[in-house]
């Protein structure tokens, strides 16, 4: 639902998609604007025109904060599936030598796994305008350790991924993907790029949705970061239908590789991105939008 009120200008990123936040901060933001959204939607009937304009600020401002929530969870998962010291607001460095297996139990791995799933469906309640999204949000900050709280998180603009947050393409890709092989049980994300896209796409769907962090560029990952929680996760859908997403193809190289890795997990799985640049080698089964630039 958010996209019926989303304005803005998908060629460039605009200056607020760049932020330094504490988390605490951040949730207290993100509560505040859902608030402010869901009583101005109260009335109904209500011309689009006769919105404030702190309404459209708001819905914004949804839009950039809501997936912060899985990308901290999910770098906090991370640290503790792979025995690290806790950092959420960092990518996890996989040659660090104080990797410790045995650093956490696995009750605090299924919990750190739960915390996870939490933050996607607030996150996508968020996205949805659900008259349920401050309870979830709620329920969800009740479960936040306090080392999570007062961390920091940082956001940056970025082309490409802001491109493919435009509503327009997903949505395209959403009917797309949906003419072709009907409902898919599952979006699995390649993180974190993919996460602000990928929210939204699910709700178009009406399916799951999951992330495992992929960053062959940025963060020279040789392989998905899989640990046996997402294994067990993803064997649930073995037999469905499952997406394999990343948000923007321009080599293709990362979703191309993402696919090869995680295909042989599913019966049925589809590769699909929001856009692709006509000059990429791989082209995804689905894409919402080609980009002809030079």
């Amino acid at each position: 639902m958010i996209e019926t009120y989303l304005y803005a200008d998908w060629d460039e990123p605009p200056e607020e998609m760049s932020f330094i936040k504490q988390f605490n901060d951040l949730i207290s933001e993100l509560r505040k604007s859902l608030d402010l959204v869901l009583l101005e939607l109260e009335e109904k009937n209500k011309n689009p025109a006769d919105y404030p304009l702190s309404f459209y600020k708001d819905i914004k401002n949804i839009y950039l904060l809501a997936p912060a929530l899985p990308n901290v969870i999910l770098n906090y998962k991370i640290c503790i599936d792979f025995g690290l010291p806790i950092d959420p607001v960092r990518y996890v460095d996989f040659n660090r030598k104080d990797k410790n297996h045995n650093r956490y139990t696995q009750r605090e791995k299924r919990l750190a796994e739960q915390l996870f799933k939490e933050s996607l469906f607030v996150a996508k309640s968020a996205y949805a305008l659900s008259p349920n999204c401050l309870n979830a949000l709620s329920r969800f900050c009740t479960q936040l350790p306090e080392i999570i709280k007062e961390s920091e998180f940082t956001n940056k603009k970025d082309r490409y991924t802001w491109q493919a947050s435009n509503p327009h393409y997903i949505k395209t890709l959403a009917e797309r993907i949906e003419e072709s092989i009907g409902q898919p049980d599952l979006i699995v994300g390649a993180a974190h790029g993919s996460i602000c896209p990928g929210i939204l796409l699910s709700n178009f769907l009406d399916c799951e949705l999951y992330f495992i962090r992929y960053s062959l560029f940025k963060r020279n990952d040789t392989q998905p970061i899989l640990s046996e929680q997402d294994k067990v996760f993803l064997a649930k859908y073995q037999q469905g239908k499952v997406i394999i997403f990343d948000e923007d193809v321009a080599k293709g190289k990362t979703l191309k590789e993402f696919t090869t890795q995680l295909a042989p997990l599913f019966e049925k799985a589809h590769s699909a991105s929001v856009i692709r640049h006509y000059l990429s080698p791989f082209c995804p089964d689905f894409v919402g939008e080609v980009f002809y630039d030079g």
